[in-house]
């Protein structure tokens, strides 16, 4: 026993001392250092200097002031602003001013008065000349006033040389005496207390400025912008602001959202005004009332608008003035009189959803007559509550010649929707809880399609030899992937589907992706399948199984049942797989029933438990046997002895039909 011991004492010696020589973390590059420590809070920065001598210089070196009041929650307040105090103090204290050029700090507002004083505390410790990031947010103060936020000192606009991105939430913003901000580029303000001319001094005096964002600036009353290299402007629940002036000649995007619908029942008034040409790209409006003056004069100022985006807004007058090179179109919520000058739209998505504030009245034959009128449409989306039926469908689809997407969400009107285009190559049906589907498909070139629903059915199709499907039934978690190989030409999606379908009906099923080629009378195909069943009902399952037909084709199936309890304490489980094989050079297209003979078929089957399964599944790969040249069944459990006669002779039965015909029971 002493020998052990001091063997193991010995070993862990050795190991200790191992350890003190590998040290890698320590001799790791500097590099990588400060990479890692680059996306840590300033609090674990700390620690981590404090773990090996070589990383003592990471806390005066790092240029970052990093860290959140949530890392400070201790059992008490007087705790917390205790622990915070010290951090910021030691921390302050320690680091080189000059050498912070990052600031980024978060707190919530219960505590805010004391807080307020730390960071107040951060700001005039720090050289604000150096400072290239400031990103201050007291979350939740949209709820404070004015005078109860921190207020961001004057000197980070007059002394911010290096500033670049500035972000601020539930702070206010004081008139600027000077300001001093040649890099600034980027520009957030959320919940910030700013009045107009402080926004407007500060944007004209940024000569760098590219992006501005303001979210629920509630001060902001007449909105006026002038900036020679704002790029990127976005303006979303500043309540009450009446007036929108723009002088910006390289602003590419803008949007615009109005009140909320929880806030106000009616949209948001704003007059727009512009005085310079722009070289707008992309423009989207929520919420938002929209005269036909405004946006003849918004886009006669900008012909170059590529993309138009409007949800939940009212245009009166119609869309009549759009620019010539506008290509994507998405109206949500919007009622549009008129929709005229579109033939260059190429991408198009409508929506109505039920909410009864956002639903305003919209001409059904006016849509689809604009839509008709898309020569170069390319992409259509269509959903929600939106009035559409199976022959405005199908009249859409024959007028767009070049239309390769088609999306149909929830269209609560298509009953029978008839998809037939010669171009379509991407198309996404997604039915409602409680509409039934029966689609009848006809796109020789379609390569990708996908169905989301509760019942969904096939009558006929026809699809390219590259198709990549997936079919999602939330009913009975039906996810079934689907492939197409080989000379796929017309298909009848009856053979296989039929199958499927039939667990549909009668069971819960979940299929792993796998890959297929539907056997059909005029194709020649290879077909995989990988499924697994909860069969509810076994008898009339496979009472339907016994009428499908082996057509010559490759055949590579592989199915697992799992039955439900025919009594209470006994299950039902069973493997099938049905393996074939084409030989090359004797499959030819239309042959029909001559070419079974040159075709191998092999079945395995393993049953575990369910004597009625065994007796009813011996039913149909007798009823199959003609077909087979191996067969293979294995009975996992004791059969009793009122099935082991019928049994014995079907498997009799099978040997003539069959060459190769092995059973296997656990106890016969």
């Amino acid at each position: 026993m002493e020998t052990r011991r001091r063997a193991r004492k010995r070993m862990r010696l050795e190991h200790g001392r191992m350890l003190e020589t590998e040290d890698r973390l320590s001799n790791l590059p500097q590099h990588l250092v400060e990479e890692i420590i680059s996306r840590l809070p300033s609090r674990s920065i700390a620690w981590m200097s404090t773990l090996y001598k070589k990383w003592a210089y990471l806390l005066e070196s790092f240029p970052g002031l990093f860290f959140d009041e949530e890392e400070f929650e201790y059992k008490s307040d007087r705790q917390n602003d205790v622990r915070l105090h010290q951090f910021v103090s030691k921390y302050m204290s320690r680091q080189t001013p000059i050498l912070i050029q990052e600031i980024r700090i978060g707190t919530t507002p219960f505590r805010r008065t004391k807080f307020n004083h730390q960071v107040g505390l951060c700001m005039k410790l720090v050289d604000l000349s150096r400072i290239r990031v400031l990103d201050l947010k007291f979350r939740l103060n949209q709820l404070l006033t004015g005078c109860h936020c921190y207020a961001i000192p004057g000197a980070v606009f007059s002394q911010g040389a290096q500033l670049t991105i500035l972000e601020l939430e539930g702070c206010r913003l004081e008139n600027i005496d000077a300001v001093n901000v040649p890099l600034l580029k980027t520009v957030s303000m959320t919940c910030v207390h700013i009045s107009d001319e402080t926004l407007f001094k500060l944007v004209a005096m940024s000569c760098n400025l590219e992006s501005l964002e303001l979210q629920h600036c509630y001060e902001l009353r007449s909105f006026r912008i002038a900036s020679s290299s704002l790029e990127r402007l976005g303006v979303s629940n500043c309540r009450h602001m009446e007036t929108f002036y723009l002088d910006c000649p390289h602003l590419w995007y803008l949007k615009c959202k109005g009140r909320e619908v929880h806030e106000v029942g009616r949209d948001q008034e704003i007059s727009y005004l512009w005085t310079s040409s722009c070289v707008l790209r992309d423009v989207e409006f929520t919420c938002v009332d929209l005269g036909a003056e405004m946006l003849d004069h918004i886009f006669s100022s900008s012909t170059h608008v590529k993309s138009l985006t409007m949800r939940s807004c009212k245009v009166e007058g119609g869309l009549k003035a759009l620019p010539q090179d506008l290509k994507h179109l998405q109206l949500d919520n919007t009622y549009v009189p008129e929709l005229l000058g579109l033939s260059t739209v190429e991408s198009f998505s409508y929506g109505r959803h039920s909410q009864p504030s956002l639903v305003y009245p919209f001409n059904c034959l006016t849509l689809y007559g604009a839509i008709v009128r898309f020569v170069q449409l390319k992409s259509l989306t269509l959903q929600e509550d939106l009035p559409s039926s199976d022959k405005s469908l199908e009249s859409i689809l024959e007028f767009c010649d070049e239309l390769h997407s088609l999306y149909l969400i929830c269209c609560r009107n298509l009953r029978y929707p008839r998809i037939i285009s010669s171009t379509l190559k991407i198309l996404s049906v997604k039915s409602s809880k409680h509409v039934q589907l029966e689609c009848e498909i006809e796109a020789p070139n379609l390569l990708s399609f996908e169905f989301e629903g509760r019942q969904i059915q096939f009558s006929r199709v026809v699809v390219s030899h590259e198709l990549r499907a997936k079919l999602q039934f939330e009913e009975f978690f039906w996810s079934y992937d689907l492939m197409f190989s080989n000379r796929v030409q017309y298909v009848r999606m009856f053979n296989e589907a039929r199958l499927l379908m039939l667990s549909n009906k009668f069971a819960k099923c979940e299929l792993t992706p796998a890959q297929a080629a539907v056997p059909s009378w005029n194709c020649c195909g290879q077909m995989k399948v990988s499924a697994s069943f909860q069969i509810m009902d076994c008898k009339r399952f496979l009472s339907e199984l016994l009428c499908l037909p082996f057509y010559p084709t490759t055949l590579f199936l592989d199915i697992k049942l799992v039955g439900a309890p025919i009594s209470d304490d006994s299950s039902t489980f069973f493997e099938l797989k049905f393996y074939g094989h084409c030989q090359q050079g004797t499959m030819q297209q239309g042959e029909g029933h001559d070419c079974i003979r040159d075709h191998v078929y092999a079945v395995s089957v393993q049953i575990r438990e369910g004597p009625f399964l065994a007796l009813e599944l011996s039913k149909f790969l007798l009823h199959k046997a003609m077909h087979l040249m191996k067969l293979k069944v294995h009975v996992s459990y004791q059969l009793p002895a009122e099935i082991r006669p019928a049994l014995i002779s079907r498997v009799t039965a099978m040997k003539q039909l069959c060459k190769d015909v092995k059973l296997s029971c656990a106890r016969v």
